[in-house]
């Protein structure tokens, strides 16, 4: 029997009720069942169900979204609850800490000019801003200034290994 008249017998479809032909993404969920249209659902790097595409948390398998937008709900449960890619113990909002290496602000390895303008973004503030504001004060003295300048300036285009406050 074929309900759906779509060529496929009620217990094979993968879509009751809708064509299972259709399929404008090539990602073999038929368009009426497809939970993210226009990208690849079997594409799953956390195993939680939401395609990667679509999942706000795509490195967090408990979450698809998350569920402390502006920081970790919690710094116990080894989650990373604001989907920023760091889990408790990385995560600033847990430590306080930066985990990037010294004026390596996006974390590729290298200081470079991508780093410096991160940098000059958060110039004059404070590091309890964000991620890349603790990383920018170099020297920990809680405001990021002139003193990081100058230490920011002698890691440029070198790939160093220690973390802030240590940096000098």
């Amino acid at each position: 029997m074929d309900t759906d008249n779509d060529s496929v017998p009620d217990g094979c479809d993968r879509c009751a009720g809708f064509d299972d032909a259709l399929d404008a993404d090539d990602d073999q969920a038929p368009d009426a069942c497809d939970l993210c249209p226009g990208f690849d659902d079997r594409l799953d790097a956390d195993g939680d169900g939401a395609p990667d595409a679509c999942d706000a948390c795509p490195s967090e398998p408990t979450l698809t979204a998350p569920d402390q937008p502006n920081g970790e709900s919690t710094c116990a449960d080894a989650i990373d609850n604001d989907c920023d890619g760091f889990t408790d113990q990385e995560d600033w909002h847990c430590s306080g800490l930066c985990a990037f290496p010294c004026a390596d602000l996006n974390n590729d390895g290298t200081v470079n000019l991508l780093d410096f303008a991160a940098f000059a973004g958060e110039f004059g503030g404070t590091p309890e801003s964000s991620q890349n504001a603790t990383c920018a004060d170099l020297n920990g003295d809680n405001a990021i200034n002139l003193s990081d300048f100058a230490t920011f300036a002698t890691f440029f285009q070198s790939s160093p290994t220690a973390t802030p406050p240590n940096c000098s």
